[in-house]
């Protein structure tokens, strides 16, 4: 059960349009996604954090209505 809830959070963001409209946010998303093969970045929080932090920062700023809003 744990592994689909995982599965579906990492693999559902790649499903949106908006995910795909700028090359930057799939590049970070796949560098992850691969460093995840030969390593386990999420069992430290330094690599959680760098997980999280490329992919938030990549998520609010497609998130965005307009710049303004940007963080």
């Amino acid at each position: 059960m744990g592994l689909t809830v995982f599965l579906f959070v990492l693999i559902y963001p790649m499903t949106t349009g908006w995910f795909w409209k700028n090359p930057w946010l799939p590049t970070l998303y796949g560098m992850q996604v691969i460093s995840m093969i030969v390593e386990h970045p999420l069992d430290t929080s330094v690599g959680t954090l760098l997980f999280l932090l490329t992919i938030l920062m990549g998520l609010s700023y497609f998130g965005a209505k307009d710049e303004g809003e940007m963080i």
